[in-house]
């Protein structure tokens, strides 16, 4: 049984891991996720990835892509620029969680500008095109790929799943604390938690893991300041296993091009046979 009558309200790419994001009206969907998403990090003086969840002040880097260039501007550090292909020949083994990746260093002034910016020796690192990251094996269907981003290609969510959620705040918060590259109007409140495969556009994804939210969904991205909301609510109806979910990861099972008010079709879990 496919679900009809949805559309992609919403694209966004986060070039940046843990910037600000960009929001798009069309987007290549490749292995790794959107073109460009999460293809760049911080890392601290020993390699290991800098995020919002310790550094909040990452909320306040905003991000575009000019032409050839990315370009990053925070308040009072100016613009810093940065080629939109990379060929630096400096490669140098950095870390995303459990991951050990064969990243490639940025240049000097891009390091100095990040580490006055958040106050400690850091780099700007980006993913290559030979790099290899694979998925958790355990959701993995053909041995798929992520670049940076926390373990997965892409991640859903429903319009609807948060406009749920902020009748019960006391004060609303916006589609940005959760991070997503695709958003979906359409669908009941939650509904992405039962879906299993999902087309829109020329693209194919698979939908196969909740995701479990942490302290950035508390922090306000315009302000960069940390509250309690809206993991504390989302603690009392959203907790499963001792983990708080909001939003489905999402493997590639067939690369395209999405586009805002593309038309998507879901089929469920108990009704996809084509696993």
């Amino acid at each position: 049984m496919t679900q009809r009558g949805l559309r992609i309200k919403d694209i966004y790419i986060y070039p940046l891991k843990s910037a600000r994001g960009i929001a798009l009206r069309h987007s290549s969907v490749e292995e790794r996720g959107l073109r460009f998403d999460r293809r760049w990090m911080v890392v601290d003086a020993a390699g290991s990835f800098i995020s919002q969840r310790t550094h909040p002040l990452l909320s306040q880097i905003d991000v575009s892509i000019d032409v050839m260039r990315l370009k990053l501007s925070a308040p009072g550090y100016g613009e810093m620029h940065l080629p939109l292909y990379p060929s630096s020949a400096v490669r140098r083994t950095v870390v995303v969680w459990d991951d050990a990746v064969d990243a490639m260093e940025s240049d000097r002034e891009a390091s100095d500008w990040m580490s006055a910016l958040l106050g400690e020796p850091c780099a700007v690192v980006y993913f290559p095109d030979d790099a290899r990251r694979a998925v958790d094996a355990t959701y993995a269907r053909h041995h798929e790929q992520t670049a940076f981003s926390d373990g997965f290609p892409v991640l859903v969510v429903g319009q609807a799943s948060l406009d749920a959620l902020n009748t019960r705040l006391a004060e609303s918060v916006p589609m940005d604390r959760f991070r997503p590259n695709i958003v979906v109007e359409g669908a009941e409140p939650f509904a992405e938690d039962a879906w299993s495969t999902m087309t829109a556009g020329g693209a194919v994804l698979e939908i196969v893991k909740p995701c479990a939210r942490c302290v950035i969904t508390t922090i306000d991205q315009r302000t960069g300041h940390k509250g309690t909301e809206p993991l504390a609510t989302l603690a009392g109806f959203r907790k499963t296993g001792g983990k708080i979910l909001f939003g489905q990861n999402a493997l590639v099972r067939t690369p395209g091009s999405i586009g805002v008010g593309d038309t998507i079709e879901c089929i469920p879990a108990q009704y996809d046979t084509g696993k």
